[in-house]
């Protein structure tokens, strides 16, 4: 059965269906009904300006343009830049890939014993969703000179979880456009189902980008045991398993931090202690004496446990910063406009945005194409630096095992960096790790030990 899609097609065509020894197949697939699968195809398609330039190169039914007009009129456009040196064979094999391939337009093969592509058109739901989609994305490209590319990626394979990363990019910022404060990045993750490590490289992405202010920092110290003044006295004599100096200045300091209503922790406490006192400890029997103080004084009643908190508690935060509202007002909340079929917002830029860009779609096509060549020069410099840091773990693993710590001070990165590389070795089976004992140790797998200059 063909959909109601197909027969319109074939009703409009009947010039290429007919002609004699020449069999003509139009091939499409459906274009989502769901709005967020619908953004995330329109962000896949749009978001590298090139594309959207390709498809706008694209007629709309009953037309179609051949594969021949398709490929010099992208060089027409692209003249001057290094695209206009594109051949046909390596345009015809990307050209209106994503597009074709969700439903926004229509290939058309002309069939001698094997497939022939003869021309493009676009489909119903090109028109009137991808058309106005690939012109907001130059529109804004251009005004802004802001790179959609390097805010939503442009890695087109989908994650572990089924999402692409532009969808889930989008889907961050949407969420902290709603945010008038802060937002801790495991309440992301809970927010988009996503697991919080993998959320967490997201919003580093978008940092890195420019569009959202990140402070990814940890907790200061585990949980603390907490107190407050008991109604017991104080004993008479010395406090057993602790020196009579330093049980009397720490019951002051917590009789000063109750009176002044004030919860008493071991952290309090140790920013308290006077230096003639903290002279003759070393940290860790400092902090011995101090809980065998607060035993003591909450057996006599002299402390109240309160419970357990996590003192001076700081979570990784993200928020949108200037950049990422400008993107999101003027970008992304007219996308969604689009996908959920806002009649305004279809209205709105069909009459001011379509008919500027289609008509100097040069125009925008080269001053688009630097904004977003600057983005990919410099994303082509980190691959490769990244590229040489990878090379060197492996070599320095292929010395002997070492910790994250050592390979950090040898490598030049920080923790974080080195752990995400040896993850991602670890992963493909090139590095081993150690699970006894702490702190971890990583070495080089013993089939891998030949494959570094593969790596």
């Amino acid at each position: 059965m063909r959909s109601k899609e197909q027969q319109v097609l074939v009703e409009k065509l009947p010039n290429l269906a007919e002609r004699p020894k020449v069999k003509t197949e139009r091939s499409f697939a459906e274009f989502p009904q769901e709005p967020d699968e619908r953004l995330e195809v329109l962000l896949l398609s749009f978001v590298e300006s090139k594309r959207s330039v390709d498809f706008l190169l694209i007629p709309d039914l009953p037309n179609y343009i051949t594969t021949e007009d398709f490929w010099r009129n992208f060089l027409d456009v692209y003249a001057g830049t290094e695209l206009s040196g594109l051949d046909k064979k390596s345009h015809l094999r990307v050209a209106n890939k994503i597009p074709y391939q969700h439903g926004l337009s229509s290939k058309f093969f002309r069939q001698f014993g094997e497939n022939i592509v003869v021309g493009f058109t676009r489909t119903e739901s090109g028109r009137k969703y991808g058309v106005p989609a690939a012109c907001l994305s130059l529109d804004f490209e251009k005004r802004t000179g802001i790179s959609l590319t390097k805010v939503f990626g442009h890695i087109k394979k989908p994650t572990s979880a089924g999402l692409t990363t532009q969808y889930i990019r989008a889907k961050i910022l949407e969420y902290l456009s709603q945010q008038e404060f802060p937002v801790r990045e495991i309440d992301i993750a809970r927010n988009l189902k996503l697991e919080q490590s993998h959320a967490k490289d997201i919003i580093y992405a978008l940092s890195v980008a420019g569009v959202i202010d990140y402070e990814a920092v940890g907790l200061t110290v585990a949980p603390q045991t907490t107190f407050r003044l008991g109604e017991g006295a104080l004993p008479d004599k010395r406090l057993p398993h602790s020196s009579w100096k330093l049980s009397t200045q720490l019951i002051e300091i917590c009789r000063n931090l109750g009176e002044n209503g004030q919860l008493i922790t071991l952290i309090a406490v140790l920013d308290l202690i006077p230096d003639e006192i903290r002279q003759h400890y070393n940290q860790n029997s400092l902090t011995a004496g101090i809980r065998s103080v607060f035993s003591s004084l909450e057996n006599l009643g002299f402390l109240a446990r309160v419970g357990k908190f996590k003192h001076g508690e700081r979570e990784s935060a993200a928020s949108l910063n200037s950049t990422g509202r400008i993107v999101f007002s003027e970008f992304l909340k007219p996308y969604l406009g689009i996908v959920n079929d806002d009649r305004k917002v279809h209205e709105t830029v069909s009459s001011t945005v379509v008919p500027v860009v289609l008509g100097q779609l040069p125009q925008h096509g080269k001053e688009t194409l630097n904004v977003d060549l600057e983005f990919l020069q410099l994303y082509k410099q980190r691959r490769e630096i990244a590229a040489e840091k990878r090379r060197q773990i492996l070599e320095l693993l292929k010395e002997e095992p070492k910790s994250i710590n050592e390979l950090s001070s040898q490598v030049g990165l920080h923790r974080a960096g080195v752990m995400r590389f040896l993850n991602s070795l670890v992963k493909e089976g090139r590095v081993m790790v150690s699970v006894n004992g702490k702190p971890k140790y990583y070495s080089l797998a013993k089939q891998k030990r030949g494959e570094i200059k593969a790596a």
